[in-house]
């Protein structure tokens, strides 16, 4: 049986979607898609494994959908948050 490694979920701000990212000892990424039920509770929806050469071409992707949508927000009138940042403490 291969191990596993969930990173934090990203719940969205209705808490009833979130998404999931697994890491496997393969190096292959599942993205996970599931919604919350009252009767069932988190229930996957949807299942996407990304082998390790794909990372890439997915982050490029993701970023340039999120780039896109953004500017048309604002085109819009709207406003884009910014992302959350951890800040890391100083050296000294």
């Amino acid at each position: 049986m291969q191990q596993r490694a969930i990173l934090q979920p990203s719940v969205s701000t209705d808490n009833e979607r979130k998404i999931e990212a697994v890491l496997r000892d393969d190096s292959t990424v599942m993205l996970k898609f599931s919604t919350w039920r009252d009767d069932l509770g988190w229930t996957c929806q949807k299942t996407i494994e990304v082998a390790p050469e794909m990372l890439d071409d997915l982050h490029h992707t993701l970023t340039a959908m999120r780039y896109r949508v953004n500017r048309k927000k604002v085109e819009q009138g709207g406003t884009v948050t910014n992302s959350k940042v951890i800040e890391f403490p100083n050296v000294a």
